[in-house]
């Protein structure tokens, strides 16, 4: 439910309270949420401080919630995120990214899956910006997490941020939105620029894209890493380096995590299949024994648990053709 909002004529804030139950629709700040699930649904809550600005380029949000997981979708916006509190995990069938207080999480246009889980007893709390992908001055630098330290400008746009988040003064937001939008523009083209910061040399890169949209087109097929790698003209001893090196683990450890997102996703009401079988299937996993289990270990609750939550909101939310699943790359 949305409740509690207040904006004014051109710069103001807008609160609005989700939980204890699913929401779907928009969300005033992403194009879409497809679902929203409370971690406690009994007590707990999660608000979204947003600020609305008329004509801007830049949004700017408060996140405060106790812990819940998302599914939403941004088809034209680069999002930032800041945690302050507790900490976040986005994923999609690309990436698998957490970040902590001190760091900054970026992630591209698309749709993906959030979790926010808090610190100890506190109540999770984080700082999100999102700017036009199309923008002129704003270069491609995929999804990513990086200490706010370790570029000078992230670091300035991270102290604006928090800045923003205590103003209610619209004179003093004028000034500052833009000026964390610049200060968010100089740091990506940083990223996007060097090595050091920007991850693997552009060669690499560009292997693993491929490595990464051959593994998104044969989800449900049955292929080996070596065959893999000899497709795409490397050593399968390049390959694993090259996944251990950008994303901390195996090549078939990270295809095993991309098909569980998949699966996720349909089980949740993204795509109408009709049965746990027939998800486990499409998502590439033939050994249906080792499917509930894995799945578990990933997302805490059986699949088919998660199928029958998801049944209960596809009367309610938009279905998703399969050419909408997310793709491998905030």
């Amino acid at each position: 439910m949305i409740s509690s909002r207040c904006v004014a004529p051109d710069l103001g804030w807008s609160n609005r309270v989700l939980g204890p139950s699913r929401s779907g629709g928009g969300s005033g700040f992403f194009e879409r949420i497809h679902y929203f699930d409370l971690s406690d649904a009994e007590s707990g809550h999660a608000a979204t401080k947003i600020l609305l600005r008329n004509g801007g380029s830049v949004g700017f949000s408060v996140v405060r919630s106790t812990g819940h997981e998302v599914g939403l979708e941004d088809g034209s916006a680069l999002t930032v995120l800041f945690p302050l509190r507790g900490k976040v995990m986005s994923a999609t069938d690309a990436f698998d990214l957490t970040a902590r207080p001190g760091e900054a999480m970026i992630l591209p246009p698309g749709r993906r899956r959030t979790v926010v889980n808090r610190s100890s007893e506190e109540r999770f709390e984080a700082i999100t910006l999102t700017m036009p992908a199309s923008a002129r001055r704003l270069p491609s630098v995929g999804a990513r997490v990086l200490r706010t330290s370790e570029i000078d400008d992230l670091a300035k746009a991270a102290a604006t941020a928090r800045v923003i988040a205590r103003q209610a003064d619209p004179m003093i937001l004028n000034t500052l939105l833009p000026a964390a939008q610049n200060l968010l523009e100089g740091a990506l083209a940083e990223i996007a620029s060097s090595p050091a910061v920007g991850g693997l040399m552009r060669g690499a890169q560009a292997v693993l894209q491929r490595a990464e949209v051959l593994m998104r087109e044969r989800l449900s097929e049955d292929f080996t890493m070596r065959s893999l790698a000899e497709e795409i003209g490397i050593s399968l001893r390049q390959l694993q380096d090259l996944f251990r090196r950008q994303y901390g683990r195996s090549p078939h450890a990270y295809l095993t995590r991309l098909r569980l997102e998949h699966a996720h996703l349909m089980l949740k009401g993204a795509m109408p299949v009709p049965s746990v079988t027939d998800i486990a299937l499409l998502s590439g996993f033939n050994h249906l024994g080792r499917f509930p289990r894995s799945y578990r270990d990933r997302f805490g609750n059986l699949p088919s648990r998660n199928r029958q939550a998801g049944r209960l909101q596809d009367r309610s939310l938009p279905r998703a053709s399969s050419s909408n699943i997310p793709a491998l790359a905030h």
